[in-house]
């Protein structure tokens, strides 16, 4: 679809970032359902995990990979 090499990468670290949000919430489906604020699966765990990340906007899913997997800083006095 886009030959731009940059734009194509963009694709792929984008990927990354759904692959990675889907294992975790498969591997823990409680936290799944807490993020969500749902009760219970309406469907298969993975399902319910695949139609949430599908109606992500960019900006969702970036927050929640960050919120998820990088570091909090050190809030260290100086």
């Amino acid at each position: 679809m886009y030959e731009n090499k940059l734009v194509h990468e963009d694709f792929e670290k984008c990927a990354r970032i759904l692959e990675a949000l889907y294992t975790y919430f498969l591997k823990r489906p409680e936290a799944f359902l807490q993020e969500t604020g749902r009760k219970d699966f309406y469907d298969e765990p993975a399902t319910c995990i695949c139609d949430n990340l599908a109606g992500m906007t960019d900006r969702y899913a970036f927050n929640l990979y960050e919120k998820l997997f990088l570091p909090l800083p050190w809030k260290i006095a100086i």
